[in-house]
């Protein structure tokens, strides 16, 4: 029976072994890291922008004494494209567009 604690360390070297010395498999694996971490940076940035939005639209609907506001506004105070508005809000969880305008957006 193997030891866990070695099973693991010489599992890890041969991985590693394949990883550096087969090209196929080390592109293959180099490319899905590459994926992955380009993923994780839009995954953050958009996390970023859709928190800068919701600020944005908490201070405005104080602001105007409104209880939606136009994506236009949200663009201009942003920096952001309508259509980059649109898609960071309907993603975003605390906010909400309006059933019956569809172009303006409210805090849950």
């Amino acid at each position: 029976m193997k030891q866990h604690g070695n099973a693991n360390h010489g599992d890890i070297q041969i991985l590693w072994k394949l990883i550096s010395e087969n090209s196929f498999v080390g592109a293959l694996t180099s490319g899905l890291v590459l994926l992955l971490i380009g993923w994780l940076a839009n995954l953050c940035i958009k996390k970023y922008r859709a928190a800068k939005l919701f600020n944005i639209l908490k201070d405005g609907l104080v602001e105007k004494h409104a209880t939606f506001l136009p994506t236009v506004y949200l663009s201009s105070k942003s920096g952001y494209t309508q259509a980059q508005v649109e898609d960071l809000c309907s993603h975003h969880k605390q906010i909400q567009r309006n059933e019956k305008e569809l172009e303006s957006w409210r805090v849950r």
